[in-house]
């Protein structure tokens, strides 16, 4: 499956909170019947709304649909974050999520100079090719 929608979430860094929007887009397989139920690349980026600051993203996503009965996971990978008065910075970053029709998810890395960061938002993939 071929997934593309939104990206919302509140991030904290440097001591403060921060809103992001943004986009993703996913190359997914899902086999609800096997223990390894999900296994998806995903791609994506969003702007933070009072800084000059956003971050690009490249995750690898497993989940299962055991033992909660619907889909949940991991997901990680490199993340760079850009800034209008620096150059970018390289970091990575790891996920916990929850499939229930929209992917509420939770977050954490690390980037450059920047250091640590944390987030919780909602990402809404919309399929837009099926395949088997």
């Amino acid at each position: 499956m071929l997934a593309v929608g939104p990206v919302a979430a509140a991030t904290h860094a440097d001591g403060a909170w921060d809103g992001a929007f943004g986009g993703e887009l996913f190359v997914a397989r899902v086999r609800e019947h096997e223990p390894l139920s999900a296994l998806a690349v995903a791609i994506g980026a969003y702007r933070l709304t009072r800084s000059a600051t956003g971050r690009a993203w490249a995750d690898v996503w497993v989940g299962t649909y055991r033992p909660l009965g619907v889909a949940w996971g991991v997901s990680g990978g490199p993340v760079v974050e850009f800034n209008e008065f620096r150059p970018p910075q390289v970091g990575w970053q790891a996920s916990i999520w929850l499939f229930a029709g929209a992917v509420p998810y939770a977050r954490v890395g690390s980037v450059g100079r920047s250091g640590r960061f944390a987030e919780v938002g909602l990402r809404i993939p919309l399929p837009a090719i099926r395949w088997r």
